[in-house]
């Protein structure tokens, strides 16, 4: 656990220094994993790009928006946090990145298990999620 801790607080020396005009990614990504564990889909989904966005109303086959789409998709985390404030302190973000484009993997708490891993992308100095999450969600079934 120390070792992660490390590497996340290692990651965000790094990052914060390199111009970036909005939140950087580690901070994109804890926004996200915070807001899903608050049960704030309206924010966490402000994190989440177009196509994050589009993907998640695909995979979960409906129209609807996407606070409810991930409500649906993260139900039993998204209520951990009023019961135990603790997990905000053991989570944990590796972030690789490559350019402009990086992927983080979350763990060490429930919620950011539930999320296990997301791509982001920077776009004119703000981070934003390019994906919702690998664990993908539970999809409906089509009736016959």
């Amino acid at each position: 656990m120390r070792r992660a801790l490390v590497i996340v607080i290692l990651a965000a020396a790094l990052l914060g220094g390199c111009g970036q005009t909005g939140p950087g990614p580690i901070d994109a990504v804890d926004n996200y994993v915070g807001s899903v564990a608050e049960g704030d889909f309206t924010d966490a989904c402000a994190a989440l790009d177009n196509h994050a966005q589009a993907e998640l109303a695909h995979y979960m086959r409906s129209g609807g928006g996407c606070a409810a789409l991930l409500a649906r998709c993260f139900p039993d985390v998204s209520t951990l946090l009023s019961q135990d404030q603790t997990q905000l302190l053991y989570g944990t973000v590796q972030i690789s990145l490559h350019g402009r484009r990086g992927t983080a993997l979350t763990g060490g708490t429930l919620v950011a298990k539930a999320v296990k891993e997301v791509n982001l992308i920077e776009s004119m100095g703000q981070w934003e999620l390019d994906s919702y999450g690998k664990e993908h969600c539970r999809r409906p079934t089509h009736r016959r």
